[in-house]
């Protein structure tokens, strides 16, 4: 590592065009070392909805021990591999968000598209909706418990000051089976000065 690429990252100044960019449904926040928060220590965070005071997003690299059968068994068939339930973030840990992949332009009650990608779209998945409801419209289904939050100035003062890169997705981020490296592979994906900090120590607990 570079000293010149240490003394910026421990002053918290991230150049990246990309770093500065204003956060959007559909970017991910990836959490720096200055953000200083154990909540949020090593996570990727996918920005799913806007509302009129903020943002709320779903931590899409922290998977939970509890398997998909035992907390909500009529998603098991739809589950994404593996078939366990992530924890999605902070607020609402009873709560439980779907996110699953379709065709483009899906037109179906409580199903809220969330982000286009080139082959397929990102859906939120809203209220109580039946599993087979969404049967052979959505796969690779996401169960997050609970949720991050934030204002928009809350959001965007804290990605200034270098404690959340926020970068664009990939399709199969929020669907990955290897979601515990995803905090080193997006940062991987990354051009300019941020690519480094893919060398950084992981975090032991996602291991």
């Amino acid at each position: 590592m570079a000293s010149n690429e240490s003394e910026r990252w421990v002053g918290g100044s991230y150049p990246d065009a990309q770093s500065l960019t204003r956060p959007e449904v559909g970017r991910l926040l990836v959490a720096m070392p200055t953000l200083g928060d154990p909540t949020f220590d090593h996570t990727v965070v996918y920005l799913v909805s806007a509302y009129d005071a903020g943002f709320q997003g779903v931590i899409i690299n922290e998977s939970t021990r509890e398997d998909v059968m035992s907390a909500v068994p009529e998603w098991w068939q739809l589950a994404a591999m593996p078939r366990m339930v992530h924890r999605g973030g902070p607020c609402e840990p009873d709560l439980v968000m779907c996110l699953g992949l379709g065709r483009q332009d899906l037109e179906l009650d409580n199903v809220v598209a969330v982000h286009d990608y080139r082959s397929q779209t990102l859906y939120r998945l809203e209220g109580d909706v039946d599993p087979a409801y969404v049967d052979g419209k959505l796969a690779g289904v996401r169960l997050f418990r609970g949720y991050a939050g934030w204002s928009f100035s809350q959001l965007e003062y804290e990605i200034a000051e270098g404690a959340w890169l926020c970068v664009p997705s990939e399709l199969n981020d929020v669907i990955s089976a290897q979601s515990a490296g995803l905090w080193r592979g997006v940062l991987a994906r990354q051009q300019g000065h941020s690519a480094f900090l893919r060398s950084c120590p992981a975090n032991p607990e996602r291991n």
